[in-house]
């Protein structure tokens, strides 16, 4: 660069610490680069910077791999990142494809190809997720694919930067937690209770815990319309008894939705429709004299659905804000 310079008839400027040999980076070039140039290959510079060249183009590649499985794999939800494990591992290399393959060398470097995009895409999860500065270190990125590969469902690590993971039956969820051992100390994350009066046949509920809002709506119910085909998301509102009462789900909590013969504990309905863990914080009900009535995603408590009984209903419709 100087000599080009120099025939240009150019002045330029360089910064002192180029020289300051307590530096790496120029004790490598006015001391290591010498010593090789001379006792090894006169021609290292040269095949330094074609080495170089050829990573940045791999590196390149890899990107542009990792980005569009990021784009074919990846699921937002509520503020977090979900990806399946058979996306995440690549199930048909760690298997080697086929009995055949995994019977020949090629089947391990396909498992190695395997590892390392894998661990390319965690590095990109985390980087686009994450709230705030923090290290990545390979221990980390590491502790990830065992978490992936041999952990029990539920089980989750803490990340720098302030990410949760958690394996979710065949996927990983990624979420930013702003205060990590804030957010581990509290037993139920997104408390709320909220009254309900229907006094004027309609309430609405905004519930910043859940960034959402609940409309409550009295609705005519005469027996002979089309719409009491509906009635299991409809509420007799003569059945229900004070206080009414919108809350966030408890352990111990029990609904029969209609169409169930028994009652069952929320929680293994929530199980049963794959709602996991982190989803389930802060899951609103609807209690009337300490009875649950409702749930969100569910059918409304059988002893309390609308039926040819009903003249007056009660409706529960959720927005987000």
């Amino acid at each position: 660069m100087r000599d080009y310079l120099r025939h240009k008839k150019q002045n330029w400027r360089e910064d002192a610490t180029n020289r300051d040999t307590k530096r790496l980076r120029a004790r490598i070039r006015k001391k290591l680069l010498p010593l090789l140039e001379k006792q090894f290959q006169p021609a290292i510079v040269e095949h330094l910077s074609t080495l170089a060249e050829l990573a940045r183009e791999d590196e390149a590649f890899l990107e542009a791999l990792a980005e569009e499985r990021m784009a074919e794999a990846i699921q937002h939800y509520d503020g977090t990142l979900r990806i399946a494990l058979g996306d995440l591992l690549d199930r048909r290399a760690e298997k080697g494809f086929n009995t055949e393959f995994a019977e020949n060398t090629g089947s391990t470097e396909k498992r190695e190809a395997a590892t390392a995009l894998s661990k390319r895409l965690i590095r990109h999860i985390i980087a686009r997720i994450k709230p705030r500065q923090g290290q990545l270190g390979s221990n980390h990125v590491d502790a990830l694919l065992e978490l992936a590969r041999s952990a029990q469902n539920g089980s989750s690590l803490s990340l720098p930067g302030g990410v949760e993971v958690r394996k979710d039956r065949e996927a990983l969820v990624f979420r930013p937690v702003e205060n990590a051992k804030a957010s581990a100390s509290r037993s139920t994350p997104r408390d709320f209770f909220y009254n309900i009066d229907l006094a004027q046949n309609s309430q609405d509920l905004k519930i910043p815990e859940l960034g959402c809002v609940f409309r409550l709506r009295v609705i005519d119910w005469p027996s002979n319309r089309a719409e009491t085909n509906k009635r299991e998301m409809v509420l007799d509102r003569e059945r229900l008894r004070a206080p009414l009462v919108l809350r966030n789900w408890r352990p111990g909590d029990r609904l029969r939705p209609s169409g169930h013969q028994n009652a069952h504990k929320l929680k293994r309905l929530l199980n049963e429709k794959h709602v996991s863990r982190w989803k389930r914080e802060g899951w609103p009900v609807l209690t009337s004299g300490g009875v649950l009535v409702w749930a969100r995603g569910f059918p409304v408590a059988a002893d309390f659905a609308a039926d040819e009984r009903t003249r007056s209903g009660i409706v529960i419709i959720e927005e987000q804000i």
